[in-house]
């Protein structure tokens, strides 16, 4: 530490110190250091002299000790290591420096001694564990006076060497049907050494080395094929493998006993033998017994084949059958094929159709069924033997030129094998029926007033007889009003054989034409007065195909203010069928105004104002009102009724002052205003009268 230079810090540090004439704080205190000597601690002696102002000095002295304390300081971690081998004996030499140690991962640093005096020794723990052995070792690094700190480090020593294994192991092949007739797999390590591995271990004995095996996935049929892999493992589960091939196979033919019943068929010739059969289960439901090791009967293949035919009735050949294991293992059986033709011929058709039914007049269509012959098969002859048995004529008596004609046949193949007879039917027959000619009378729709015309007379052809009756019918159906209906004609054509066709002519007669008014209407707009309406135009209609009645209707609709509105007059003529025609008036009034003289401003809704009905209609107007003496109490123009009417208040003359009530009594009026009739005659009128207020 630096050396003290006041009395102040002396007397501190230990020392009283006083001076007869000099101040503590004028005292010089000086020092000096003797010579240092040891190591740890390092000392020497501080004197430390005081002088006053007169250099008077007195001397103390002080033993410095200066001693390394401090650890070696160690930071970061020493990274396991990790020995391959069996034994506390393989581990790695300790480490003996700090350069080394900073290399494995430590930084280490002293405050007085140099790394390269620092001094490193290791003590090793006890091991622990297999795989791997473990022991702590832990690092002392010392300074150079003796201060201390440590550093632990983990050593594993592990057996990673995998066993060592040589040769080939021989496939091993088996008789069975699936994997499950596999050999046992080997289990030590001396038997895999007989079946041809030679096997080794750095660490573990062969006695101790552990022998497992997995089978893969079976593959293939015939035969089943898989891979057993062996794992040899040590102590320390280091493993190889050897792998051996494994075949599985069935050499076993199905067993077949019993005999195939010999088969008798119907046919021509070797195609229409029966199918063969190609199922165990269809062998053995024909007299056979099979059954095999290891395939079910349901995956045994059955195939045949068919040997030379000969002869003719029957023709006979042998058919071999082959069961076949899934291994292609087989076993044959043989069954006899008869053939023989048992098949009588069969009519399929007639040349052109069947039976047929022709008109009369298709002279073409019966030449061609009358020359027809019936068309038959048979199963195994190309040629057959055509008979026809009878041929008889019906002629109608109905219908002339009509008839039916029936022909019966059969046939015969080779083996004398007899068709059944079959019968054709031809029918002439007359089912057409007339045509009408010439122009035919087509549905008309007139008015009531129009003339209705004749019945047309029709005449019609007929396909085979000619001869064709005509008939008429006619009616008449009421419609829904007294001036329509509907006449209903039909013309009904019939030949000899009783066709018939029918024309038929519909009549619609229709009222769809409105009445007629006797005269046009005078004035369609008329404005007059109220006090003078005109009474309503009177009216009579007439009607094309009957009577008419006029009604007559009218209706007020209001204007836009009280005193004017119009009268919309309508009459409407109207036929029987309800078929009407309109005429239609607009009469404009224009009412003078009215005047209610009572006033009663009391708030109780009645008489609250001077009324003027129907004053607002003519706004050009001027209203003043005087009193008893002559004096104007109340004046205005454009009066209304609403927002401009006297409410008994003065409007501010000489005898009272602005809206002050007026006494009640007795007043008079003056009204003039411009009488409007929309605008078509104008004219000034003036209403004088007396008005009573009454204001208490």
């Amino acid at each position: 530490p630096v050396a003290l230079t006041t009395v102040a810090a002396l007397e501190a540090a230990g020392l009283t110190i006083s001076d007869n004439c000099t101040t503590d704080a004028n005292l010089v205190v000086t020092s000096v250091d003797g010579t240092a000597s040891g190591t740890c601690p390092i000392s020497f002696t501080r004197t430390y002299t005081i002088k006053d102002a007169c250099n008077n000095a007195t001397t103390a002295t002080q033993t410095i000790n200066i001693n390394d304390t401090t650890l070696p300081v160690v930071t970061g971690t020493l990274t396991a290591v990790n020995a391959n081998g069996c034994s506390i004996t393989d581990a790695p030499v300790a480490l003996t420096s700090v350069a080394a140690l900073e290399v494995a991962g430590l930084t280490i640093s002293d405050n007085c001694t140099t790394d390269a005096n620092l001094v490193v020794t290791s003590v090793d723990g006890t091991a622990s564990g297999t795989c791997p052995i473990s022991f702590t070792r832990t690092y002392t690094i010392k300074d150079a006076c003796n201060n201390a700190t440590t550093a632990t480090q983990t050593i594993n020593i592990n057996d990673t060497t995998v066993p060592v294994v040589t040769g080939t192991l021989t496939a091993v092949n088996a008789n069975g049907c699936s994997i499950t007739d596999a050999p046992v797999a080997l289990t030590s390590v001396a038997a895999l050494e007989v079946a041809g591995l030679t096997i080794s271990d750095n660490c573990t004995t062969d006695a101790n080395l552990v022998v497992t095996s997995v089978d893969g996935t079976a593959s293939g049929t015939c035969p089943i094929s898989f891979t057993r892999t062996y794992t040899i493992k040590d102590a320390c589960n280091n493993a190889t493998t050897a792998t051996q091939t494994i075949n599985i196979n069935d050499t076993t033919v199905p067993v077949v006993t019993g005999t195939l019943t010999a088969l008798d068929a119907s046919g021509c010739s070797l195609t229409d033998a029966p199918v063969a059969l190609t199922t165990v289960a269809a062998l053995e439901a024909a007299g056979l017994t099979i059954s095999d090791n290891c395939t079910t009967d349901a995956n045994l293949v059955v195939t045949s084949v068919d040997g030379t035919a000969s002869g003719t009735c029957p023709i006979s050949f042998t058919r071999t059958y082959t069961i076949k294991d899934a291994c292609n293992n087989a076993t044959t059986a043989t069954q006899t094929i008869n053939i023989n033709d048992t098949t009588s011929p069969i009519i399929t058709s007639l040349v052109g159709s069947l039976d047929v039914t022709l008109e009369c007049s298709d002279a073409t269509a019966i030449a061609s069924a009358l020359t027809s012959v019936p068309v038959a098969s048979d199963n195994c002859a190309s040629s057959l033997q055509i008979n026809l048995i009878s041929d008889t004529t019906t002629i109608s008596s109905l219908c002339a030129n009509t008839y039916i004609r029936t022909r019966v046949w059969n046939f015969i193949d080779g083996c004398s094998n007899l068709s059944n007879n079959f019968t054709q039917i031809i029918t002439i027959q007359d089912d057409t029926k007339p045509n009408f000619t010439g122009q035919l009378p087509q549905d008309l729709t007139l008015e009531c007033n129009q003339i209705v015309p004749s019945a047309a007379v029709l005449t019609a052809s007929d396909n085979c007889n000619g001869i064709v009756t005509i008939d008429f019918e006619e009616e008449t159906v009421p419609g829904l009003c007294p001036s329509n209906s509907t006449i209903l004609r039909t013309w009904i054509a019939t030949d000899v054989c009783g066709n018939f066709e029918t024309h038929s002519q519909t009549i619609t007669i229709e009222d769809n034409t409105p009445p007629t008014f006797d005269q046009e209407i005078r004035t369609p707009e008329l404005y007059t007065k109220c006090d003078a309406i005109p009474a309503p135009q009177e009216f009579s209609a007439i009607d094309l195909c009957g009577t008419a009645t006029v009604s007559y209707n009218e209706v007020n609709i209001a204007g836009d203010c009280t005193n004017k509105y119009r009268i919309e007059r309508t009459w409407r003529a109207t036929d029987s069928c309800g078929n009407f025609r309109e005429i239609t008036q607009t009469v404009y009034l224009a009412c003078d105004v009215e005047v209610f003289n009572a006033v009663s401003p009391d708030g109780d809704g009645l008489n609250d104002y001077f009324r003027i009905e129907g004053l607002e209609c003519y706004p050009n107007n001027t209203l003043e009102i005087y009193n008893r003496w002559g004096v104007k109490v109340y004046e205005t123009s454009s009066y209304d009724n609403f927002a401009n009417a006297f409410k008994g208040f003065s409007d501010g003359r000489t005898t009272l002052s602005r809206s002050e009530k007026l006494p009640t009594g007795t007043y008079w009026y003056i009204l003039k205003y411009e009488y409007d009739l929309y605008g078509t005659e104008k004219e000034n009128k003036q209403k004088i009268g007396y008005l009573y207020i009454q204001n208490e």
